[in-house]
């Protein structure tokens, strides 16, 4: 009876594993969201080891995952479809991370803050969940990687007070929009390799979803713009961005209501 409890408990993890969803995918989207998985992890070990450390990005970091996360319990409540685009507006956060502080911290962001939804908000799939993760923090690690690394030595040069904040200003809103893409497309490509017969021209083509993320955009740039000169902007950033959260959530209510 002994050896057969424990050969029995040598299969268990082989047997569970052999039932994850993930498995009933094709091939090719299988692939494409272990990539995507392993992409990621690489990203954050390269930044991790490039990354000069310093105790006084804690306290900011923390900060603005609180920010995060008081979003998440503030409309956990609201329940909407499933299996659509919805936007949360972590957005917002998730740039200032990646603007005010290195890469690796845009890489990690995702990890608390999906694990949250999945906790407090709704179960979900184990793979789209930690797709999101990945494709969270690929985009915003690479917005935060062409701002510090690209963008912001630009504006060193002698430049005057005013010519400094444009540039400051067009920086942080061509790193949002870099990252806005990236995450964009690659969620697109998830859903086109998951479900082939899904319209996706008519769910991110349509006029309501690029108002949407252009509002989105523009508020998450505005945001961290704010954000690069005192973290105190926070005092009225949170509320403005729950309050648009709650606007973009009318039209999907709405919806499910008819």
């Amino acid at each position: 009876m002994t050896v057969k409890s424990a050969a029995r408990g040598r299969r268990w993890p082989v047997v569970w594993i052999r039932h994850w969803p993930l498995w009933s995918l094709s091939p090719l989207a299988r692939a494409y969201i272990v990539a995507t998985v392993l992409a990621a992890a690489a990203a954050t070990v390269v930044a991790a080891w490039n990354t000069t450390w310093h105790l006084s990005q804690v306290p900011v970091y923390l900060l603005l995952l609180i920010c995060a996360g008081a979003m998440v319990e503030a409309t956990r409540d609201v329940k909407l479809a499933r299996d659509t685009l919805t936007r949360d507006l972590q957005e917002v956060w998730y740039i200032s991370i990646a603007l005010l502080l290195p890469p690796v911290y845009a890489l990690l962001a995702p990890i608390p803050l999906v694990a949250m939804k999945q906790w407090r908000v709704r179960r979900n799939l184990v793979h789209r969940r930690v797709f999101s993760i990945a494709s969270n923090g690929l985009a915003n690690g690479a917005a935060s990687w062409e701002f510090h690394s690209g963008l912001r030595p630009l504006l060193d040069g002698h430049l005057s007070a005013s010519q400094h904040d444009v540039g400051l200003f067009a920086a942080v809103l061509a790193a949002a929009i870099s990252g806005w893409l990236i995450n964009h497309w690659q969620i697109v490509g998830a859903v086109r390799l998951t479900s082939p017969t899904a319209r996706v021209r008519a769910l991110i083509l349509n006029r309501e979803a690029i108002t949407t993320d252009a509002a989105v955009t523009c508020l998450a740039t505005l945001v961290a713009f704010a954000l690069t000169f005192t973290l105190a902007a926070l005092i009225v950033a949170l509320p403005v961005v729950l309050m648009q959260k709650r606007f973009l959530m009318h039209s999907q209510l709405v919806a499910e209501a008819r």
